[in-house]
């Protein structure tokens, strides 16, 4: 009898511990950082941060850049008569093929022309566009018969390429959609031989004007890489061939349009902020700038991008299992798993998905360098979860927000 108890509790304890969970702590706030994690240096300068090329969508940082949705609507602008533009019917191929083939050009990133025998990288640019309905489910394509502002005039006595009168007045969900123009130059200016009535367009803020003969019924493809200039100076990006577009990556030229200029000897740009018959080329540098705008809270360029990050997935989780440094700030929509051999370095904004935890476990090493993690949609993340056996390291001031532990707190 003596034996069978002493089997069955040594059977009941070896069950017991087989099913134990591992034990754990939780950093939920500042206070709690300094109990549970190791500082390791004080803080220094960091340019990190406000560098371009920390946004650059490497291969190794996709984990941390899921591709952003920017968010357009079409208005066309015709005369009371309705002969300068497309009609409702052509409109809607029309910017369905134009978005499509523009998100095409965006995605096959050539490699750069300039300088020659360069070895700049062609990155996947991580982002693209959508037409944005109406908050009633509409079809984000508007027509406007207006004689006062069915003229686009680029240059002249009545030039109105700068003039934000027809955003004023057409513009719809302004704070979080661009809105594109797409305006007919006058007859007087086409038939003009000494006008140029050429495709032009210009960015002003969130809304974007192009003009063109679109009564000539061309394809749409023939204005993607214009559309994707325009929206290249929305997301941030100045002409590349000047010096001053703030990338080493974009080298100045004389911004010839194609080989048969003499003024470039064949040396011709094929960067989508240059002025050429290509405009497939988008730089590290370039890409990063866009993605740096996106990523700064409350910036233009992130009121137009559809708030992804926000939307929590909880079956697929970012694993790091060998060492990642994070040098730009992220807004990330799933749970992060740090495992045995990993080291993950954060160094500036991290935003978390409501419900989102960051977890430690044996082996992992998650490093703190001055940063801030937080929820960026006005909700709660579930904290660190340190596994036994996990380390957490900072350096410098770090802040910890918006944990459903700080919230029971207040």
């Amino acid at each position: 009898m003596k034996k069978t108890v002493l089997v069955t509790v040594a059977f009941l304890m070896l069950l017991l511990s087989c099913n134990r969970q591992a034990s754990r702590v939780m950093i939920t706030d500042d206070q709690s950082l300094t109990t549970y994690a190791a500082k390791i240096g004080d803080e220094e300068i960091q340019s990190e941060c406000n560098e371009s090329l920390s946004y650059a969508p490497y291969d190794d940082q996709i984990a941390f850049m899921d591709e952003r949705v920017i968010r357009l609507n079409f208005h066309f602008l015709d005369n009371e008569a309705r002969e300068l533009n497309l009609t409702p019917e052509e409109s809607r191929k029309f910017v369905y093929h134009l978005v499509e083939n523009a998100n095409n050009r965006l995605g096959r990133n050539f490699k750069m022309n300039l300088p020659i025998g360069n070895d700049t990288p062609n990155l996947n640019p991580r982002y693209k566009y959508i037409v944005q309905a109406t908050p009633e489910g509409k079809r984000g394509i508007f027509h406007h018969y207006d004689e006062e502002h069915c003229h686009f005039f680029n240059k002249g006595n009545r030039q109105n390429n700068y003039d934000r009168d027809v955003i004023k007045k057409y513009a719809v969900q302004q704070d979080s959609v661009c809105n594109v123009f797409i305006i007919p130059q006058h007859p007087d200016s086409v038939a003009s031989k000494t006008y140029s009535a050429h495709d032009t367009g210009i960015a002003l803020g969130k809304a974007i004007k192009l003009g063109g003969i679109w009564s000539d019924r061309r394809p749409a493809w023939q204005y993607g890489t214009l559309l994707n200039h325009e929206v290249g100076h929305v997301l941030g990006l100045s002409h590349a061939w000047y010096k001053n577009d703030g990338c080493e990556d974009t080298p100045t030229h004389k911004n010839c349009y194609s080989k048969h200029d003499l003024r470039c000897n064949g040396e011709i740009s094929n960067n989508m902020m240059d002025y050429n018959n290509s405009q497939m080329a988008i730089t590290p540098c370039q890409l990063g700038r866009i993605h740096q705008r996106i990523s700064k809270l409350r910036s233009l360029q992130r009121e137009i991008t559809v708030a992804d990050w926000c939307n929590y997935k909880p079956n697929d989780p970012i694993l790091i299992s060998q060492t990642l440094i994070v040098p730009g700030a992220r807004d990330v929509n799933r749970d992060i798993i740090v495992e045995a051999g990993g080291i993950l370095k954060l160094q500036c904004r991290l935003s978390m998905a409501a419900s989102s935890s960051i977890t430690v476990n044996k082996g992992g090493v998650l490093v703190l360098d001055q940063a801030q993690l937080h929820n960026a949609c006005d909700d709660l993340w579930d904290g660190i979860h340190v596994m036994e056996g996990g380390t957490v390291q900072y350096i410098g001031e770090v802040t910890i927000e918006d944990t459903y532990a700080t919230k029971m707190d207040q």
